[in-house]
C-alpha cells in the first residue's frame, strides 16, 4: 500500500511554542505571524476583516489566524515558506 503524501500549505513559523519552525496549529497559534505581518507588511493589514480600530484582532487574541488575510495571501501564495521574523519575540 503506498503512502499518500500530505499536502499542507500552512506557512511555517518560528514562535516559541515549538522549539523548532512548525506549521502554523495546534500549540502555535498564529500570533507572532499576525505581529510580524500587523509591523511589517501592513498593506495586506488594510483589506483584512480581523483589523478593527487599527489593531489587529488575531494578535489580540480575538479572532483565529484563519481569518487573517495575511495568513490566506501566505497560504496561497508561498506556501511552506519560512516566515522570517526579524523582531524579537513577544510570546
Amino acid at each position: 500500500m503506498k503512502k499518500r503524501k500530505r499536502n499542507d500549505q500552512r506557512p511555517i513559523c518560528q514562535c516559541k511554542a515549538y522549539k523548532f519552525p512548525h506549521k502554523i496549529g495546534g500549540k502555535c497559534k498564529g500570533i507572532t505571524f499576525a505581529t510580524f505581518y500587523f509591523y511589517n507588511v501592513k498593506q495586506l493589514c488594510n483589506e483584512c476583516n480581523c483589523l478593527s480600530d487599527n489593531n489587529c484582532d488575531v494578535v489580540d487574541g480575538l479572532e483565529s489566524i484563519k481569518e487573517a488575510e495575511c495568513f490566506r495571501y501566505q497560504e496561497h501564495y508561498y506556501p511552506a515558506e519560512n516566515l522570517p521574523l526579524d523582531f524579537e519575540d513577544r510570546e
